[in-house]
Parts: structure tokens; C-alpha cells; sequence
């Protein structure tokens, strides 16, 4: 637990940033998704590429599943989106860092779950933001497993995305990231 919050205070801070506008970025953002109340609270990476890994997902014992999503950019994020496929994303337990009026949030239903749509503007003059934290809860109802998808665009138009992870009930077959044998 207490490497958790060490790891969230990082991150926080991380949103925190700011830095000059700069001329040209073709790197895209980078994404980075964290279960919270999961047991060695497993992270997942847009480092590791494009390709889902065999462990991209988590077993949650309790319910709602809660997630952080860090994403940062040296250019400066510009949006940022989640989507809970054949799920539920709590609007009440959405948090964005920062907050408004630098970041609009909205959460809204799609016809296979919710999803979460994070615009931000720049913090001040010739200055961008390159962090942006979001936490949320899934609801996961019994049957198939929830899909989280997160992307993100930069003040250039790169985009980042970070495969699925699937949100799975106790006791079922497939071995997740942070599984003990």
C-alpha cells in the first residue's frame, strides 16, 4: 500500500508540470494504466508497445475496480480518452489532475459501455501541460470480462494508446499481471 501512494504522489507531481511550448513533437504520449486495489497493484504500458501482452489484465476481488492513468508528454498532452467496453465507468468517481478550468471532462455512455474524454488547454501563455493523471472506478458487471482502453493526442496531433486490459472476475482461468502462482 504504501509504495502505492509513493507511486501516486510521483504522479501527481507529474501532472504538476509545465513546460514551454515547443515548435515540433513527433514523439506520441506515453500511457500508463495502474490497478489500484489490486493486490501488487500491477501496472500496464505504452512502452511496452502495441501488441497486448498475455497478462494485460487483473483479478479484482472487490468491486469496483479503480485504476490510475498517468499520461505525459514532453510536447504537452492535449486529450486524453478511457473506455470501459461492455462496462461501466463510475462518473462520480472520476478525478482528473489538473482540474478545471485548464482540464473539461466529460463522461458519457456508448452503446458497448462509458467513456472518459479529458480535453485540457495550455496552463498559461507559451506553456504546456505534460502530465495529466486521471483515477476512476470500473463496474464490472458478471459475464465477459470489461476492456479499458486508453489513448491520447498531444498538442501536435501524435497519438498514444495503450492496449486492453481486461478487468476479470475472482477464480476465473486466465492468468493476470500481478497473479501469484
Amino acid at each position: 500500500m504504501t509504495k502505492a501512494w509513493f507511486a501516486l504522489t510521483a504522479v501527481l507531481a507529474l501532472a504538476a508540470c509545465t513546460a514551454s511550448e515547443v515548435a515540433s513533437d513527433a514523439t506520441p504520449p506515453e500511457l500508463t494504466l495502474s490497478a489500484l486495489n489490486r493486490a501488487g497493484n500491477p501496472t500496464f504500458s505504452s512502452r511496452e508497445g502495441a501488441d497486448t501482452p498475455a497478462d494485460a489484465c487483473a483479478h479484482f476481488a472487490i468491486a469496483p475496480a479503480h485504476f490510475a492513468l498517468s499520461v505525459s508528454d514532453a510536447g504537452g498532452v492535449g486529450r486524453v480518452t478511457v473506455r470501459a467496453a461492455f462496462g461501466r465507468i463510475d462518473p462520480a468517481s472520476v478525478i482528473v489532475a489538473p482540474g478545471a478550468p485548464e482540464s473539461s471532462l466529460s463522461v458519457a455512455s456508448t452503446s458497448s459501455g462509458n467513456e472518459i474524454d479529458v480535453g485540457l488547454s495550455p496552463p498559461g501563455p507559451g506553456l504546456v501541460r505534460t502530465g495529466v493523471l486521471l483515477t476512476f472506478d470500473v463496474v464490472a458487471p458478471s459475464g465477459p470480462p470489461v476492456g479499458v482502453i486508453a489513448s491520447a493526442a498531444d498538442t501536435h496531433g501524435n497519438l498514444g494508446g495503450l492496449y486492453q486490459v481486461d478487468v476479470r472476475q475472482p477464480g476465473d482461468s486466465v492468468r493476470c499481471r500481478g497473479d501469484r502462482n
